[in-house]
């Protein structure tokens, strides 16, 4: 098990075989020191002494884990699955908070990045007939009604 880098000031700096309980764990121990440290704690309810308020080098990494997270657990790669296992563009669309057209959009462009990994690395990414079909179930066929 990969440990987190002991500084971080992108998402990126973490390494992708870091588990996301030990991103949540890290990201949950900076949150809670910004909620006690702006006046929420109560050492007679919390039972432990208020903290200090973080650095700047803590807040760059509560945003670096934040995004992380979010691009872990919010992966374009779910919508693909859920498409091929039926789900509707209005149900996709109404999950992730966005209209069809939004959601389609986002969802051909990841596609289309998913190609160009096919075609420079060959072991990766989607090959020419998985990204033809995904490009035909973001095509709108109800001519741009949602």
């Amino acid at each position: 098990m990969t440990a987190l880098p002991e500084r971080i000031t992108n998402w990126y700096d973490i390494p992708a075989t870091v588990p996301i309980s030990t991103i949540l764990e890290r990201h949950l121990e900076l949150h809670m020191r910004v909620t006690m440290a702006r006046g929420a704690c109560d050492p007679t309810v919390h039972g432990n002494p208020c903290r200090e308020p973080l650095t700047p080098a803590e807040w760059v990494e509560l945003l670096a884990l934040g995004e992380c997270i979010a691009r872990t657990v919010r992966h374009p790669a779910d919508v693909h699955h859920a498409l091929q296992d039926g789900v509707s563009w209005y149900q996709i669309a109404e999950a992730v908070g966005q209209g069809e057209q939004e959601a389609r959009q986002a969802y051909r462009a990841w596609a289309d990045g998913q190609r160009n990994l096919h075609e420079h690395y060959g072991d990766i990414g989607m090959p020419p007939g998985e990204h033809a079909e995904a490009l035909i179930r973001a095509a709108d066929l109800t001519g741009g009604a949602e």
